[in-house]
């Protein structure tokens, strides 16, 4: 199987190339800001550039589809992964 990081999700797998990136973010079930997760992915910039602002859309259809959890309610919103989603994620 090796260390793909791919994960199903009720017979679905995220099709971003991001997706592997941020669960390797996520996976040590710490806490994480929006702006690790663009830096992982070698996004440029704050929150208003074009490719930020589609690793955030992608970012919330993870949270809809129960692979990540956001914690707050502000702008200092964190992220962290399910548990449903570490324990299917092939390591």
């Amino acid at each position: 199987m090796g260390n793909s990081a791919v994960l199903t999700n009720s017979g679905k797998r995220p099709s971003s190339p991001h997706w592997p990136i941020v669960a390797a973010v996520l996976i040590d079930s710490e806490e994480h800001k929006a702006a690790e997760l663009r830096e992982a992915c070698e996004v440029d910039g704050d929150a208003r550039p074009a490719g930020a602002k589609a690793l955030g859309r992608e970012n919330d259809e993870w949270i809809a589809d129960g692979l990540i959890e956001r914690h707050g309610k502000t702008a200092n919103t964190t992220d962290t992964m399910t548990a449903a989603a570490m324990a299917v994620i092939d390591r």
